[in-house]
Parts: C-alpha cells; sequence; structure tokens
C-alpha cells in the first residue's frame, strides 16, 4: 500500500546519532507519526538531523514542535549566545528574514544567534503546513550554507545569504534548521513565508499628492487553492499626505491588481496589474484624476 502507517514518535535518541544527510540517498522519510518526527531526550548530544523530508507529524492544531523535539518536550526558544545546556546542547535555530526570486533562482536571508567563532550549517527546507502558533517541519531539502560567527556574541544575531537553483515552490512556506561543528541540530525555525511589498505613491496629472484615497489589493489567480498556506496578505490601505501607500505580506509567484478609489473622484487607468509578482516594487503613479 501507499498510505503511512504511524509510529508515536517517528525516532526518539538519547546518544549520537546520525539522521540522514544532505547527499543525494542519505535522507530519511519521516513521517504520519501520531507525536513527533525525531525526538532529542536526555542529555544526547551531536544528534545531527539533515536533509530528510520530515512532516505531517502529531497534531500541528493542538501541540507545536512536531518535527525535531529537543528535550525538555515542547519549543525551545532561542537565548543569547546560545548559552544555555541539555540535549543537543539546545542548540538555537536560525530565523528566516526574507526570501525573493532572482531570475529563476531563489534567495534566502536570515540570522542566527549563536556562539562566537563557530561555524553551523543552515538547512532549509520547504514546509506545507505550519503548527498552530507557526513552526514547521521540513518536507522538501532545498539547500545548505554555512555561517561563521564573529568574535563576540551578537543581540542580533549573524546575517547569512544563499541563492539556490530554480524549481522551489515559493507557494510553500521555509523552515530551517542550524547545526553546529559538533554535529548538534536545532529545532526547525518558525515558517517564513516568501513575499513582497508593493510601495506606491498617488500622483495627480499635475504631480499633487493624492490623499486619503483607498488603495485595494485584488488576487487575480485561477484554480481551487492558488493562495500559499496560511497567507495573509495587507488587502487594503489608505494613501497619507504625500500620496503614499504601502501593502505588504504578498506571496510571491501570483498576480495582484491595485485599484485606486476616492468619494466624488474618478481615477485612469483605473487599476494596474502586477503579474506574477517576484520582487519589492516602489513606484510612483501619474493619474488622470477628475473630480466631480
Amino acid at each position: 500500500g501507499t498510505a503511512g502507517v504511524p509510529n508515536t514518535i517517528g525516532i526518539s535518541t538519547t546518544r549520537r546519532s546520525v539522521i540522514g544527510g544532505p547527499l543525494a540517498g542519505e535522507g530519511n522519510l519521516i513521517a504520519y507519526n501520531s507525536d513527533r518526527g525525531v525526538s532529542i531526550e536526555g542529555s544526547a548530544s551531536g544528534v545531527s538531523v539533515r536533509g530528510n523530508s520530515i512532516h505531517s507529524n502529531g497534531l500541528p492544531d493542538i501541540r507545536v514542535v512536531n518535527g525535531i523535539d529537543i528535550s525538555p518536550t515542547g519549543l525551545n526558544p532561542n537565548d543569547y549566545c546560545d548559552n544555555d545546556t541539555g540535549a543537543n546542547g539546545r542548540q538555537n535555530f536560525p530565523v528566516l528574514t526574507s526570501t525573493s526570486l532572482v531570475g529563476s533562482d531563489t534567495r534566502f536571508d536570515g540570522t542566527l544567534i549563536a556562539k562566537p567563532n563557530k561555524t553551523y550549517i543552515i538547512d532549509l527546507y520547504s514546509c506545507p503546513q505550519c503548527d498552530r502558533v507557526g513552526y514547521g517541519e521540513g518536507k522538501v531539502y532545498l539547500g545548505s550554507v554555512n555561517v561563521t560567527t564573529g568574535s563576540a556574541c551578537n543581540t542580533n544575531g549573524t546575517p547569512f545569504s544563499v541563492t539556490l537553483p530554480g524549481n522551489i515552490n515559493v507557494d510553500e512556506p521555509i523552515t530551517a534548521t542550524a547545526t553546529d561543528e559538533d554535529g548538534n541540530t536545532s529545532e526547525f525555525s518558525a515558517c517564513f513565508a516568501p513575499s513582497a511589498i508593493i510601495r506606491g505613491k498617488l500622483l495627480d496629472a499635475n504631480s499633487q499628492p493624492i490623499e486619503a484615497a483607498l488603495v485595494t489589493m485584488s488576487f487575480e489567480d485561477t484554480g481551487p487553492n492558488p493562495l500559499p498556506p496560511g497567507a495573509n496578505f495587507e488587502s487594503h490601505t489608505t494613501t497619507d499626505t504625500l500620496g503614499r501607500f504601502m501593502l505588504a505580506n504578498l506571496p510571491l509567484g501570483h498576480n495582484y491588481r491595485i485599484t485606486p478609489t476616492k468619494s466624488n473622484y474618478s481615477f485612469s487607468p483605473s487599476s494596474i496589474a502586477y503579474p506574477n509578482l517576484t520582487t519589492n516594487h516602489d513606484d510612483s503613479y501619474i493619474w488622470s484624476v477628475t473630480h466631480y
């Protein structure tokens, strides 16, 4: 058959272990378990969890940390300089900050709060389902990047950036893990949904700002389920005294249209289209405005 046959916990370990790897054929499928996918327990250290397909574990609407759970059970928040102790050193997870399309490739940016003078491996995954507080698993391994911390702890974390080849589904949120030089892998990060921002300025034919206009964003894709999981983009805003507006959290790779309206005004053109949005925009629009 093709249906998953679940365990309670997919893999539970109390000792140094290597679970998967980044090379072809090294990863495992760890899915459909009624509890966690991987549980790192007790005083285990050096448990490396990389390159696997970990998904559909636990009850994402009820519990958190369904993918990789480091003892104690539940989410272990990041701490300054990663000085806490416990299983896998309670390794801090990365924080993803942006994702953008660069031609046919995809760029990921983020930060890692970690011990100084160390090199860490950041593994990136796509995650079709996030738990109720926004943390995920890792269904598809996307690639990795090394990040080396500086000589002192940084409260903002050490930045990293990696551009990976195309064919990445930008409709799905992204997660990441960090693995230190001793093989200690973190829990999965919070889900990060690839998105863009459209900023603009409404000006009349005399280049004067149009204040207090309602700018509405409509979503123009077709199909039974066009929006990515958890999408919550801003659908409308109002221009300020300089005619400026901003619409944020727009999932990449989709088709949008902005339409301005204001009582007793008509606009030409009536709307502006953004087909296949792949990057941030900062535009000024000259509209033919009729006041009546």
